[in-house]
């Protein structure tokens, strides 16, 4: 509980900056607080407030008084000041005479307004000019008028407030009949919110003022008719909402929206009016996964959601399909048997990036073969996996293509690119290669002989290479029971791995033309002598030691086509990559 006491309270101060008692003097940092400071001298009106607060809790009660003092200067208009600086600040002052003529001219204001006068702003200020007057008065201590002004003070006061309350009444059953006719209509609120909203705020305005003016002339019955009234206006404000969005979907008609949870006649293209705020929608439409998202809503702010596109929310859909008669192949797909060629769509429980897994395994005149995987599913996938056997004509094909590499002679024609690291004298360079090897295969073993010559330039060879080598190596030509190469659809892969050994011959020439063929590297003894004085060491110069590796694709009976890599453990260390033809010899 609050209780307030107010009161108000005249009191004369004195300024302590008095001249011979007849001058009074206020200084300030600017000439208008120095003005201000001189009337707050001359007299101050303090009113005070005086606040109780009484709160209950449980069985204690606390009391509190609270003092709220604010100060304020009645004199205007004052006559007769002067100002001045003194020292860095702003200073005015008046003579205690000119307080009487100010005193005077309040006087002639008031006498001038008639007694039967209806002019509200002349009456207020006639009012003005007798507060004036009542402090000037008591500050000059003449006493009749203190009393003459007081009482016409309070004779405009009550002249006011009977004007107003005339008005009032004379406005008053009009305003109420304006409240009491207003209706909301219905489609114009849907139509046009913000003019049905802007009409109910005018009305709920005009209540309160009604309301206010009631209780002026204390008019129980109007105030409580209008109060529901306005408490009914402002029960329609909240239901009407200016601000929209807008879902811009083609092809979808049918679709359901749900915001925030609650499905309502929403429809797609159309404005749907909403409080501000975020809100979250759900789109919902057979055959479809549910579209979900948010949005913003400002006042008054149209939204538009166009970046939907139905075709990327469709139901998950695959499809399985092989190159052999479905008969012979059992597919399982996510746990149930499928048959080949059928198309799946899941549910929407699959929409959510599940994952899926699927069995093929195929069966014919004893040949079994299989394949799994996993899928991941998602809104708007539409996947087609093709699973590739092979039949026992397709088995026998590629046996008999790759034949040749279990028992027979290949001649390899090949083409490589010998690189070398940077060295500091610049003798070596990178060489074109030419290589030819006439190679025995039986099961898993590959050996024979070759020849390799290279040079870094046609026209003006600097480094020329000569290689004699004898190969030895392991092929992995066949796997399983059924005895099948590694083979990608009819394609047999055979990777293989070995060493070659040999002598060879590498020349390099001087910046003077002079050729050299003796080259030791940087951790060799004599790397940086001059080369002309390289002594001759078989091992660094002659021997040919390389390890190598790799891959024939049989694209044919007899015809391959091979890539490969080498690295010569001695003789500059020369790394080699080429490819190349191996046909049966």
């Amino acid at each position: 509980m609050k209780l307030y006491i107010r009161y108000f309270l005249l009191i004369t101060l004195l300024s302590s900056t008095l001249f011979s008692g007849n001058i009074f003097k206020g200084c300030g940092d600017t000439q208008d607080q120095a003005r201000e400071e001189l009337a707050k001298s001359i007299y101050v009106s303090i009113e005070s407030n005086f606040e109780r607060n009484e709160s209950l809790d449980g069985e204690s009660a606390n009391r509190t008084l609270k003092n709220v003092s604010k100060q304020s200067t009645l004199l205007k208009g004052l006559v007769g000041i002067k100002t001045f600086q003194e020292e860095s600040r702003y200073c005015a002052s008046i003579e205690k005479a000119q307080l009487h003529q100010s005193l005077d001219n309040e006087k002639t204001k008031v006498n001038s307004i008639k007694a039967d006068s209806t002019n509200l702003d002349e009456l207020k200020s006639g009012v003005e000019s007798c507060r004036t007057g009542e402090a000037l008065a008591s500050v000059l201590s003449v006493t009749d008028l203190l009393k003459e002004f007081s009482n016409k003070r309070q004779e405009f006061e009550s002249r006011i407030d009977k004007i107003e309350k005339d008005r009032i009444v004379a406005t008053l059953e009009n305003d109420v009949v304006k409240i009491n006719q207003f209706r909301v209509d219905e489609d114009e609120k849907s139509e046009f919110p913000k003019k049905v909203r802007d009409k109910l705020e005018e009305m709920i305005a005009l209540a309160s003022k009604v309301i206010k003016d009631a209780e002026r002339i204390n008019s129980k019955d109007v105030i409580k008719v209008v109060s529901a009234k306005k408490s009914y206006f402002e029960s329609q404000l909240n239901t009407i909402y200016t601000q929209s969005v807008l879902f811009n979907i083609e092809g979808g008609q049918s679709l359901n929206i749900y915001i925030d949870g609650k499905k309502s006649p929403f429809k797609i293209n159309k404005p749907i009016f909403l409080s501000e705020g975020e809100h979250q929608y759900k789109i919902v439409e057979n055959g479809y996964c549910d579209i979900v998202g948010d949005f913003s809503l400002n006042r008054d702010e149209e939204e538009v959601i166009d970046n939907i596109y139905l075709k990327d929310h469709t139901l998950p859909k695959v499809k399985f399909t092989s190159n052999q008669d479905s008969k012979n192949i059992t597919l399982t797909v996510d746990n149930r048997r499928v048959t080949l060629g059928e198309s799946l769509t899941f549910d929407k429980s699959r929409c959510s990036g599940k994952s899926i897994k699927y069995l093929a395994e195929f069966s014919e005149n004893g040949i079994k073969d299989s394949e799994d995987g996993t899928i991941s599913l998602s809104a708007g996938l539409d996947k087609s996996i093709h699973i590739e056997f092979l039949s026992l004509s397709d088995i026998k094909d590629i046996k008999e293509e790759f034949k040749p590499y279990i028992d027979g002679d290949r001649v390899e024609i090949l083409y490589s690119y010998g690189h070398v690291s940077d060295s500091d004298n610049n003798l070596t360079k990178g060489t074109h290669n030419i290589s030819i090897n006439k190679l025995t295969q039986k099961r898993f073993w590959r050996y024979g002989y070759g020849l390799l010559a290279g040079v870094d330039d046609t026209e003006a060879p600097t480094t020329k290479a000569f290689e004699l080598y004898y190969l030895l190596g392991v092929q992995f030509t066949s796997f399983g029971k059924n005895e099948m190469p590694i083979h990608i659809g009819k394609w047999s892969i055979i990777p293989y791995a070995g060493v070659e050994f040999g002598v060879g011959y590498h020349e390099y020439k001087l910046d003077d033309g002079e050729k050299v063929w003796t080259y030791p590297k940087e951790d060799h003894e004599d790397w940086n002598e001059d080369p002309r004085e390289y002594g001759y060491d078989f091992v660094r110069d002659s021997l040919v030691v390389k390890p190598t590796v790799g891959i024939d694709f049989v694209l044919s009976k007899g015809f391959a086509l091979k890539i490969f890599g080498e690295k010569n453990l001695y003789m500059d260390r020369r790394l080699y990559i080429g490819t190349g033809l191996s046909v049966e010899f």
